[in-house]
């Protein structure tokens, strides 16, 4: 989720671009602009991806761990999102 509003300091007004996370409340970006265009939105966009690379993430997930699964073969999706999941409960627990 990405949100942007308009500020004020001094007399000239500004773009605050923000993609908050929700689930811990706190910011995972924030911009100022002096404007909003398309491209300032795409540069926001790009360092938000940069700083927060999920692909980067999954390849350190299955470089560290060879339980990791990527491939399921003739079950119904339910199933994968489930060992996934469960993957993922385990992975966030504390060790």
């Amino acid at each position: 989720m990405v949100d942007e509003t308009v500020i004020r300091i001094n007399d000239q007004q500004f773009w605050l671009y923000a993609a908050p996370n929700p689930q811990l409340n706190d910011m995972l970006h924030l911009r100022l602009f002096l404007t909003m265009t398309t491209v300032l939105t795409e540069i926001f966009l790009k360092e938000l991806r940069q700083k927060h690379d999920v692909e980067h993430i999954f390849r350190e997930v299955k470089r560290r761990n060879p339980s990791f699964l990527n491939s399921f073969s003739h079950v119904e999706p339910s199933t994968p999102e489930k060992w996934l999941q469960s993957f993922a409960r385990w992975h966030n627990a504390p060790n």
